[in-house]
C-alpha cells in the first residue's frame, strides 16, 4: 500500500510538472507572437475570401497572432484600418477590397511599427491563382514596410500612428528575413564536341548566405543522346556530372539576378559499342575531373517560385576520348553546358 501511494504521488508530481510546462511554452509562445489585425472581406467575394484565408494561415504559421475584424458598409479605408489595428492592439492592419469593375483588388496595409501605409492594386481577373497571388504580395508589402527602419531606430516625432512600443526582435527579425535555400529541378544540355548534343535532367540545391552569393551543389544526367559513328558501328555515349557550385549576384536586390559562376567536380562517361562482324562490341567508362565557368540568371516569379538559366564552359581534365576500331575521337574541349528550370526556395 505504502509503494502504491509513493507511486501515486510520483504520478500526481510528474503530471503537474508536465502540465506547469506546457502552460510555460504556451505562454512563451504567446509572448512571442505578434498582432496582426486582418479585415474580413465580403464573403460573396470568393477570391477575396480565399485569399484571406490563405494569408490568415500563412500568418499563423510564421506566429503571429490574427484578429479578424468586420469590414464596415461603406468599406475600410487606411485612416480607419490604422485606428481599429490600434484598438485591437495589432502592429499591423491588412485588408483586401475589390474594386467597382470587379479586375483588380487593392491590398492596404497600415504599419503602426513605422507609421507608413501602404496600397498595391493586383489585376485578379482571368488568374487562375489570384488568391495565392493576393496572399503572397499582402506578406511581401508588409516585409518591405517594416524594413524601412534600420534595427533600433524609431520613426520620427513627427509622424504619427506610430505604436507606443519599439518593434519587438522577432518582428524585426521576421521583416529582414529570407529564405536561404533553394531547390531547382531543371533540364540540362551538354554540346560535347565530335559526340554531339545531349539532354537530361538536372537538379540543384543552393545556399545564399548573402543577397549576393550563392552557393551549392549541381548534379547533371543521366545525359542521352550523344554517339559517335565510324565506318565499322558507333559508339552510344551516356553522362553525368556532379559540381559544387558558387555564383554572385552584379545586380542590385530585385526580381533579377545575374552574375558570373564558377564550379567544379567530377564527369563520367560511358560509351557502349554497336559495331559490325568480325568486331566484337565493347562498352568502357572514364572519370574526368570537371571545371567551369560561366554566366548564371535567376527571374524570381513569385516570393518562392523563379526561373533560373546558367550558360557554362566545361573543361574536362583527362579529355573522354572514344574509339571504334581504329576510329577515335574526343570530346573537344570546352564543352557547353546549359540549363533551364524553376527553383522553390525555402
Amino acid at each position: 500500500m505504502k509503494y502504491w501511494l509513493a507511486n501515486s504521488r510520483v504520478a500526481r508530481a510528474r503530471a503537474l510538472f508536465g502540465v506547469s510546462l506546457l502552460c510555460t511554452l504556451l505562454c512563451a509562445g504567446r509572448a512571442l507572437a505578434q498582432r496582426v489585425l486582418l479585415v474580413q472581406p465580403p464573403r460573396t467575394d470568393v477570391t477575396l475570401s480565399e485569399a484571406f484565408n490563405r494569408l490568415r494561415a500563412e500568418l499563423l504559421l510564421q506566429d503571429f497572432e490574427v484578429s479578424v475584424g468586420e469590414l464596415p458598409p461603406a468599406g475600410m479605408t487606411a485612416d480607419a484600418l490604422e485606428t481599429e489595428a490600434e484598438k485591437a492592439g495589432a502592429f499591423a492592419g491588412i485588408s483586401l477590397t475589390r474594386d467597382a469593375g470587379g479586375a483588380t483588388a487593392d491590398v492596404c496595409i497600415a504599419d503602426r511599427v513605422t507609421g507608413k501605409r501602404t496600397q498595391r492594386r493586383l489585376a485578379v481577373t482571368g488568374v487562375a491563382q489570384a488568391p495565392r497571388v493576393l496572399a503572397v504580395r499582402a506578406v511581401d508589402l508588409l516585409r518591405s514596410s517594416l524594413r524601412e527602419l534600420p534595427p533600433g531606430e524609431r520613426p520620427p516625432s513627427d509622424v504619427v500612428g506610430v505604436a507606443p512600443e519599439p518593434a519587438p526582435p522577432e518582428l524585426r527579425a521576421w521583416s529582414t528575413r529570407r529564405p536561404l535555400w533553394q531547390l531547382r529541378a531543371a533540364a540540362g544540355a551538354l554540346g560535347a564536341g565530335r559526340f554531339g548534343p545531349a539532354f537530361g535532367g538536372a537538379i540543384s540545391v543552393m545556399l545564399r548566405p548573402t543577397a549576393r552569393l550563392e552557393l551549392g551543389a549541381l548534379v547533371v544526367g543521366p545525359l542521352l543522346g550523344a554517339r559517335y559513328d565510324a565506318s565499322m558501328g558507333r559508339a552510344l555515349v551516356r553522362q553525368e556530372l556532379a559540381l559544387a557550385r558558387g555564383s554572385w549576384n552584379v545586380l542590385s536586390e530585385g526580381a533579377l539576378r545575374l552574375g558570373p559562376s564558377l564550379g567544379a567536380g567530377v564527369y563520367h562517361l560511358r560509351a557502349d559499342g554497336e559495331v559490325t562482324k568480325p568486331l566484337r562490341a565493347k562498352s568502357g567508362s572514364l572519370f574526368s575531373i570537371a571545371v567551369t565557368g560561366g554566366v548564371a540568371a535567376e527571374l524570381k516569379l513569385t516570393a518562392a517560385l523563379s526561373l533560373g538559366l546558367t550558360i557554362d564552359a566545361l573543361l574536362l581534365t583527362p579529355e573522354p576520348v572514344v574509339a571504334v576500331d581504329t576510329s577515335q575521337g574526343n570530346a573537344n574541349n570546352p564543352l557547353v553546358l546549359a540549363s533551364l528550370g524553376l527553383g522553390v526556395a525555402f
